[in-house]
């Protein structure tokens, strides 16, 4: 789910940079670079951070409803950014900042289950999650 979703939001963000290119709007750049950094590459981080986390520990990946909220919180809070930036309404984008800041602490309570579940918890590389 977050491949797709990071694919997605990548595709567009590049045609909010080629609408960038052909108008010229200061908001679409910022729209463009948003949505592929934030709504893309970093969801993209998200889901294959977790996934060789799980890996590499040997352990149960996330439970279906932590990743479901993740996933949720994530892709909300990168849309009401979207508009609440061009749109100037400041409620939107600190909305959009708080449900971020929740999806980052939600992908650290899965990282650190997925150590403590972990049968290489001992590991010198372990230690570093």
């Amino acid at each position: 789910m977050f491949f797709l979703a990071g694919l997605a939001l990548l595709a567009a963000g590049a045609v909010a940079g080629a609408s960038n290119a052909a108008t010229e709007g200061d908001w679409v750049h910022w729209l463009a670079l948003h949505l592929l950094f934030l709504g893309g590459v970093s969801q993209l981080v998200l889901g294959a951070g977790q996934f060789f986390v799980c890996a590499h520990l040997a352990t149960d990946p996330p439970l279906r409803r932590l990743l479901a909220a993740q996933f949720g919180v994530w892709n909300t809070g990168t849309i009401l950014g979207a508009v609440g930036v061009p749109t100037n309404v400041p409620a939107l984008v600190e909305a959009g900042g708080g449900l971020i800041t929740l999806g980052l602490i939600l992908f650290a309570v899965a990282l650190r289950r997925m150590h403590r579940r972990s049968t290489a918890a001992g590991t010198v590389a372990a230690a570093v999650v």
